[in-house]
């Protein structure tokens, strides 16, 4: 499938944030007592969107009721003073929408958040940490397929390309998102950590327009300090 123009220039402006972040804090890092000030995370999630059924005029609501998004998420946080931590990242999402009952979208997303934590220490050796986190998530659908259903199966329209080439505004979304993060120190091996986390869509994009906004998830993270 065709990559629109611009989605193309927003993955790279995206990724110009997140270098711009990185390079300034890497310009504030403290190296006093050689304690760490960098984190680098890798994490995965799997999330449940909330539909609007009355929109959707569904009659079989068990088949549209479990959507499942899932994605990746590479993140950098640079500590500040106090335990809080400041951090961006790149995230790629997949998913499936309904607007019909016969009618759906498998969509991928990309873009970059912006993030805030505050650490609460829960032990004297610092092996368990709980934290809250905010931010945002902003991005666009990077490619759109479109599938009608006939009988039992679901088949793709092919050169279902819905992403208009001009249109950056239908595709762009905003995500406001909240978690409480609870982490373990592995030693000399970095961390792992698991994160529950709810988003809201402040501007939705084309796809999701029949949806609440709301999101709950969880995230499986593991992270290295330097």
């Amino acid at each position: 499938m065709k990559q629109p123009i611009y989605a193309t220039k927003f993955y790279l402006t995206s990724i110009l944030i997140v270098l711009s972040i990185l390079t300034l804090a890497q310009e504030q890092k403290n190296v006093e007592n050689n304690v760490p000030k960098n984190e680098m995370r890798i994490s995965g999630e799997i999330s449940h969107l909330f539909h609007n059924f009355h929109d959707l005029h569904i009659t079989r609501v068990d088949d549209y009721k479990y959507i499942n998004p899932e994605g990746i998420e590479l993140a950098y946080f640079h500590i500040l003073k106090n335990d809080w931590k400041i951090g961006t990242s790149l995230f790629y999402n997949w998913s499936t929408f309904y607007t019909q009952i016969d009618e759906k979208y498998d969509c991928n997303e990309i873009g970059f958040s912006i993030l805030f934590k505050k650490r609460f220490r829960t032990s004297d050796n610092q092996k368990y940490n709980w934290a809250f986190g905010f931010g945002t998530y902003n991005g666009i659908a990077s490619s759109i397929e479109f599938y009608l259903h006939h009988r039992e199966y679901w088949s793709r329209v092919y050169n279902s390309n819905l992403i208009p080439d001009d249109n950056f505004s239908e595709n762009f979304f905003s995500d406001l998102y909240a978690d409480i993060e609870w982490s373990r120190s592995l030693n000399n091996f970095g961390k792992i950590s698991l994160s529950p986390f709810t988003k809201y869509r402040i501007i939705k994009n084309d796809t999701n327009t029949k949806y609440t906004g709301f999101q709950l998830g969880v995230k499986i993270g593991y992270s290295l300090s330097f």
